[in-house]
């Protein structure tokens, strides 16, 4: 009778396969300059054969001295908010640091979902020097039927550095040429 048990437990284990989605964050660009807007990626990865996501729930954290949330945005890939085929029920910024982005798919389970998508964008400022650690935690994705699907973070960081002192240089020459043609054109037409 145990043998057949056991049979029974390494068939099921077998014929049911394991997986976690990956959902990682992608800055545009790990080093960017302070005083300028940049996005970052939200991506589901690695979607299990027949895996479809239907919603999502998740906390975005961020250094808050470095950086200044601006915006969220939402894909088109669980339907979209102006059609109604999708519900934005995100908090925002719910304080500083922290951004929950969530939404629910009103689409029947038959829409094709690719292995990987964007799922949001959020956009920040760079306001200070540093590198911030753009991390995830309390994420749930689930599937058409409510179930939850187990998922792998990948977070990310972004490190904000000061215009770049040889773009002030170059500024610098070009004034300095400029002064040098308007003192010469001076001369030219005094003679």
């Amino acid at each position: 009778m145990n043998h057949v048990k056991n049979l029974i437990i390494i068939l099921s284990l077998i014929t049911v396969p394991s997986f976690a989605a990956v959902i990682s964050i992608k800055p545009s660009s790990s080093e960017v300059m302070i005083g300028s807007r940049f996005n970052v990626d939200i991506l589901v990865e690695e979607l299990g054969e027949n895996e479809m996501i239907g919603a999502f729930d998740l906390n975005l954290q961020y250094d808050p001295s470095i950086l200044q949330f601006q915006e969220y945005r939402l894909t088109n890939e669980l339907g979209s908010i102006s059609d109604n085929s999708a519900l934005d029920l995100s908090a925002g910024l719910t304080k500083q640091g922290i951004v929950n982005i969530s939404s629910v798919s009103l689409l029947d389970n038959s829409y094709n979902q690719p292995n990987t998508f964007k799922i949001a964008d959020v956009v920040f400022n760079a306001v200070d020097e540093g590198t911030s650690v753009l991390g995830l935690f309390n994420v749930t994705l689930g599937n058409y039927f409510g179930d939850e699907i187990s998922t792998v973070i990948h977070n990310s960081s972004v490190q904000a550095v000061p215009e770049s002192s040889s773009m002030a240089l170059f500024g610098m020459g070009i004034v300095g040429f400029a002064g040098v043609f308007l003192i010469r054109k001076k001369q030219k037409i005094s003679e």
